[in-house]
């Protein structure tokens, strides 16, 4: 009887070990070049998870990117994520960041079999990064644990239902922790 339960706990991690992990957005990256000028629009915030005890969005006017055909940028109310003692993380700050952006292929996806670099935006600078987003240096060099802040890296383009997104994903893409911004209906050519 012990040899059977030893099999079948053997059996269970065998199984459990075996299921791999994977990005839970990967399969709404586009891999294929996006028309740059379909791109172009007002992003609005319209999902995270990287706080889940409450939204300290709910109460505020949505985030927004705007992306101008001219490469530049328009960032409105993006979140930095700062942790608190609780390792929750609570919306540090929000402010207008002003820059450029062009396409890049932040990374790839793949199905095990094959792989394939998926196109996303390059911001200059990043929203999360702007001047003033992070807290000063102790004396020691080292960011103080309470004043650690979350940043994403480059934007994933993505599409669904026909929808354009960016996808901005928070360390590693298998963790699923991240915020999705949607292209607004209203995307026609604005003023540059």
């Amino acid at each position: 009887m012990k040899c059977l339960s030893t099999i079948v706990a053997l059996a269970t991690l065998g199984i459990v070990c075996g299921c791999g992990q994977y990005n839970p957005f990967a399969h709404l990256y586009l891999t294929d070049e996006p028309d740059w000028c379909k791109v172009e629009g007002e992003y609005k915030l319209v999902w995270q998870n990287v706080t889940i005890v409450r939204d300290p969005l709910e109460h505020v006017e949505a985030p927004t990117i705007r992306l101008m055909l001219n490469g530049r940028f328009e960032s409105t109310g993006f979140p930095t994520w700062k942790a608190n003692t609780g390792l929750q993380w609570e919306k540090a700050q929000s402010k207008v960041v002003v820059g450029s952006w062009s396409k890049t292929n932040p990374g790839v996806v793949s199905d095990g079999e094959t792989s394939e670099w998926y196109w996303g935006i390059s911001f200059d600078p990043h929203p999360a990064e702007a001047k003033g987003s992070m807290p000063a240096l102790n004396d020691s060099g080292n960011r103080a644990f309470a004043e650690w802040y979350f940043h994403p890296g480059s934007p994933a383009l993505a599409r669904e239902d026909g929808i354009l997104k960016l996808i901005f994903v928070y360390g590693d893409g298998d963790n699923g922790i991240g915020m999705v911004y949607e292209q607004q209906e209203d995307n026609s050519q604005q003023p540059s």
